[in-house]
């Protein structure tokens, strides 16, 4: 496309203005190119478009110049270049909006699955007669239940140790420390020191409720 417009711009000479045409072409980049993952290709279209452009000044458009050409088809081309511009720009706005529409909506479709998958009254109860049971399976239908909830955990504190993951889980269902230490089989003094070392290992200053951290998370 820029050696169409390349030639052109020769071919009509300055005065035509057809090198507005690499501005339309410049418009469709987000379009067609993600600007993150395709700088270097779009580095490479700026700078063919540069020596272009460099070439045609340097030979003062005389590469390709039709000289039989008349004054009024000039003009009349660098109208239908202006036009052109006007065009590809109202045309770019409309669909870099309707790209952006589509953006929201997806965002909007995440933000439902999210909520979508936040447990019910019913599974959380559920949670908590697995603690009153004393069940085993009571970290593997919590995980269940909370996906996210150890993974985010970790990414804070890599170094915290299963039995800690536990009572953070049991805090993220509300349990005091006298009942988290009666259902996990511990001393109320040893639910205390684990806090204490989970507070340690998510750096939380002595103004911040781990649970009320916790959560939300």
């Amino acid at each position: 496309m820029s050696l169409i417009v390349f030639y052109f711009d020769s071919y009509y000479s300055a005065d035509a203005m057809v090198y507005i045409a690499y501005i339309s072409i410049i418009a469709t980049f987000p379009l067609l190119f993600d600007i993150v993952f395709d700088y270097k290709y779009i580095i490479a279209l700026f700078f063919i478009f540069f020596v272009e452009i460099l070439i045609n000044i340097y030979t003062n458009y005389t590469l390709f110049y039709n000289q039989k050409l008349l004054f009024s088809e000039i003009r009349i081309r660098r109208i239908n270049e202006v036009l052109q511009l006007f065009l590809c720009i109202v045309i770019n706005i409309y669909f870099i909006y309707q790209l952006k529409i589509k953006q929201l909506d997806k965002i909007h479709i995440i933000e439902q699955n999210f909520l979508e998958k936040l447990p019910t009254s019913e599974e959380i109860e559920n949670l908590h007669q697995l603690v009153i049971d004393k069940d085993p399976l009571f970290m593997e239908k919590f995980k269940f239940t909370y996906p996210f909830f150890e993974q985010k955990l970790l990414q804070l504190s890599p170094n915290m140790i299963i039995s800690e993951l536990e009572v953070c889980a049991f805090i993220k269902l509300k349990l005091t420390t006298k009942e988290i230490a009666y259902y996990s089989n511990s001393s109320i003094r040893s639910i205390e020191g684990k806090k204490y070392r989970i507070r340690k290992k998510l750096s939380l200053g002595s103004d911040i409720d781990l649970a009320v951290f916790i959560y939300n998370i």
